[in-house]
């Protein structure tokens, strides 16, 4: 599964490559901000997203959460601003609040990955907050 990792805290966003691609997925990026994650999404189309809130340069995640969201790219937000996330839960598919082992993530993967095979009643981890 392609999985853009959108994380400016570089070590954060290394253990998430790592651990996604260890675990079979093609990790698109890390990228630390808005902009570089639509130049990947202009080449690449990945089939989920992992998007921080805080990011470099003063870009936001919320920022980027319309254009995942108009190119029906399924997307988490990966943050400790959970409470900004709400804002945008009706683009969103939930919030993975931070800190979060990449385990998790590894889990939030395969659990997408059989969602889009067409499996129903998907469990989620349970740290996983799914908006409605």
């Amino acid at each position: 599964m392609r999985i853009l990792i959108v994380e400016d805290n570089a070590l954060l966003a290394f253990m998430l490559e790592q651990s996604l691609a260890d675990a079979g997925h093609e990790p698109l990026g890390p990228v630390p901000d808005v902009q570089s994650a639509l130049q990947i999404i202009s080449c690449a189309t990945p089939q989920m997203a992992l998007v921080d809130i805080n990011l470099d340069g003063g870009s936001s995640g919320l920022d980027l959460a319309s254009e995942l969201h108009a190119r029906s790219i399924p997307f988490f937000f990966a943050t400790g601003q959970a409470a900004m996330a709400h804002r945008d839960g009706v683009h969103a598919l939930g919030v993975i609040p931070k800190p979060f082992a990449p385990e998790l993530v590894v889990a939030l993967a395969g659990a997408m990955e059989r969602v889009i095979d067409g499996e129903s009643d998907v469990a989620f981890p349970n740290q996983i907050e799914l908006f409605d």
